[in-house]
């Protein structure tokens, strides 16, 4: 774990993914269970944002960790 590119990949990334995995098919699952339109598409909105939301974390971490690589192939 003293390599900080390896840490990334092999632990942070992983488990930011997770989690945001975790958001959405909890966010899936409660949107299903409410009845109420509006309020059916804010829960929706808020689990499916917060996984957006570490995913660009995520991959701005990346950028970050790995010196050699740039944010989508722009330099």
């Amino acid at each position: 774990m003293s390599d900080a590119i390896g840490r990334y990949f092999k632990a942070e990334h992983t488990s930011m993914m997770i989690i945001a995995i975790i958001l959405i098919t909890v966010g899936n699952a409660k949107s299903k269970k409410v009845a109420e339109a509006v309020a059916k598409h804010r829960t929706i909105a808020i689990f499916f944002g917060l996984a957006l939301i570490l995913i660009i974390v995520a991959i701005l971490l990346m950028v970050k960790a790995v010196p050699g690589r740039s944010f989508f192939g722009v330099s």
